[in-house]
């Protein structure tokens, strides 16, 4: 019953997060993640790296404005 869908993608003009402290990062990636589709069902978001949560934040913020319905984050790995 689970499917593997790549349904988020990032816009131009991201820059690399390396060195940028949370708020630089929060700003960088603010409204530049898309949504290609919306996913049937819940959604477990799956990241492999947090290090402020930044882009977690807005992937899930850009999937509930899109219509889907994230019920859990799982991140493999923190900085």
């Amino acid at each position: 019953g689970i499917t593997v869908v790549n349904v988020l993608r990032t816009a131009a003009l991201v820059r690399d997060s390396v060195g940028l402290g949370s708020s630089a990062r929060q700003r960088n990636i603010a409204g530049r993640v898309r949504l290609r589709a919306c996913p049937p069902g819940e959604v477990l978001l799956v990241d492999d790296v947090v290090t402020t949560g930044a882009t977690a934040c807005e992937a899930v913020r850009t999937l509930v404005s899109g219509g889907a319905r994230v019920a859990a984050v799982l991140t493999l790995a923190h900085a």
